[in-house]
């Protein structure tokens, strides 16, 4: 079985010898051309992939192609009906990184909340920041945050705003209808 697997932007090293041990590993660098992902691919059994466009171009020129992996959420970058005509299966895995993300922007809000980064320049500036009116923060504990998207990752941030902080959580979601919002 060949695997052939692109948009190597982290090193796993686990993952690659565990797929190395399925079959022959194709690695293509980030970037790589169309040109290279269409040869590869020609006999390929299985595409792991990110970011790189699998095209209608691609699909047609695996001719051997099983399964397209988007290791990630979206699946925008794959040619749906194209896959679908060759009935090659395409997963994704949904719930990747939705409480890292999260967190991440949690991360932020409290930096902001706390003035975290000047705080942190004045210090790396001058050694100490005498606690003065200043330096005073902001709760999040009792705020009402608002959050527009309630994906996986809108839903892990309203749970870490409201149970974790206890602050009002206000979501706007893009075509859901204001009484299920409610609820």
């Amino acid at each position: 079985m060949k695997i052939v697997r692109t948009d190597r932007e982290l090193e796993t090293p686990i993952v690659d010898a565990e797929l190395a041990r399925m079959g022959d590993l194709v690695l293509l660098p980030e970037g790589a051309s169309q040109e290279e992902l269409l040869a590869e691919v020609a006999d390929a059994d299985l595409l792991l992939m990110c970011y790189t466009p699998v095209t209608r171009q691609v699909i047609a020129a695996a001719k051997h192609l099983k399964a397209i992996v988007k290791y990630g959420v979206g699946i925008d970058a794959i040619d749906i009906p194209a896959a679908i005509e060759r009935r090659i299966p395409v997963v994704n895995i949904p719930e990747y990184a939705e409480d890292t993300v999260a967190e991440g922007a949690f991360a932020m809000m409290i930096a902001l909340a706390k003035k975290l980064v000047p705080l942190d320049r004045q210090m790396q500036a001058e050694g100490w920041a005498w606690p003065t009116e200043r330096w005073l923060a902001g709760d999040i504990a009792g705020k009402t945050v608002g959050i527009v998207g309630l994906g996986r990752i809108g839903r892990s941030f309203a749970r870490m705003a409201g149970q974790g902080f206890r602050a009002r959580v206000i979501a706007y979601n893009p075509g859901t209808p204001a009484e299920e919002m409610a609820a």
